[in-house]
């Protein structure tokens, strides 16, 4: 059976999500497969380019015809490759692509993209309102803290993330004073602090999803920025950042979206010990819900006794799996 895994393959999210399907694989085939069929994985990488991405994907499909797709980072990205997963009928367990878009795509042409299944992040607005929560429940009323700015990564997760917190403050009372997105390529954060702090904001909206956010806390840290900063950093969920920002992450506030080492079920710790035991270092949030997409999937083609997508696409839309997380679709997956 023939996995086609679909990652940034440079950036150190893509490359532990590649560590986690294939040690979720090599445990199935121990296994015995998929009925019987010993899972093999094929790389597709997107290189966080839309172009390339698709024509990668297109020609993974023509030479190596897939079974299935798994994986995904970027929304934008996501939300492109979906057509060709519809134009091929290719059931894909997607790990990324927390905007909301990516569903709502499902929900108005159902026949068409119904083979997506969303394993991983949690949708863009729930982080929003997450993120919205700190400032409406703590910042504001704790401490007067009413004026923000908003600094983030120049992505589509991140813009969607932040100006649905900006709308949730700002119907509540809060001022925005400052607003910039930055490319991911970024190196040098001092200017947009230095707006920040003469904007008269009292804190920072701020998310970043790869190694841009090691630098933006370190700078932040040495920069002695006088007011907090919360939101997300998609790859502070793994131990090693406090070694690589030097424990400058200490004044760090952000919220998880998925995965952790925490025991939110009796198979997490287990997954993480492993994954250390095996790579020499923590999963990040990919990782969780890719070693687990696979597992989700051989459950229903147990089930079944078969792989065929139409069956399959039933049998997910029911499933309650309980893997590094707990499993279970929306109506519109």
């Amino acid at each position: 059976m023939k996995v086609a895994l679909i990652a940034p393959l440079h950036t150190q999210n893509g490359k532990l999500l590649v560590k986690a399907v294939n040690m979720a694989a090599q445990d199935i085939n121990k296994n015995g497969g998929i009925l019987g069929k010993k899972v093999r994985i094929i790389l597709v990488d997107d290189k966080n380019k839309t172009d390339f991405a698709i024509s990668n994907l297109e020609e993974i499909i023509q030479k190596e015809k897939p079974d299935i797709l798994l994986g995904g980072l970027s929304s934008g990205i996501v939300l492109q490759l979906m057509d060709i997963m519809a134009k091929n009928k290719l059931i894909w367990m997607g790990t990324g692509g927390a905007h909301p878009k990516v569903i709502s795509k499902i929900k108005e042409n159902y026949q068409k993209y119904k083979y997506y299944f969303r394993i991983g992040t949690v949708d863009a607005t729930e982080q929003a309102k997450a993120n919205g929560k700190i400032a409406l429940e703590i910042l504001g009323p704790k401490y007067g803290f009413r004026k923000f700015a908003i600094i983030g990564t120049n992505m589509k997760w991140a813009r969607y993330s932040l100006a649905y917190t900006k709308k949730v403050l700002l119907k509540n009372g809060f001022q925005l004073t400052y607003e910039v997105y930055f490319s991911p390529k970024t190196v040098n954060f001092k200017q947009y602090f230095k707006n920040a702090e003469k904007s008269g904001a009292k804190f920072i909206l701020n998310y970043t999803l790869g190694t841009e956010g090691t630098e933006y806390v370190k700078q932040y840290y040495d920069l002695k920025v006088k007011i907090p900063a919360i939101g997300n950093h998609a790859i502070g969920i793994r131990d090693e950042w406090w070694e690589e920002t030097g424990g400058k992450c200490i004044y760090d506030v952000h919220f998880r979206f998925s995965g952790g080492r925490v025991a939110v079920t009796p198979k997490t710790i287990p997954f993480y010990k492993r994954f250390m035991k095996k790579y020499n270092q923590s999963p990040e949030f990919l990782s969780w819900p890719g070693y687990d997409a696979l597992f989700i999937y051989a459950e229903c083609a147990r089930k079944l006794k078969t792989m065929n997508a139409e069956k399959m696409i039933s049998c997910l839309e029911k499933i309650e799996y309980i893997g590094n997380v707990r499993y279970k679709f929306t109506q519109y997956h």
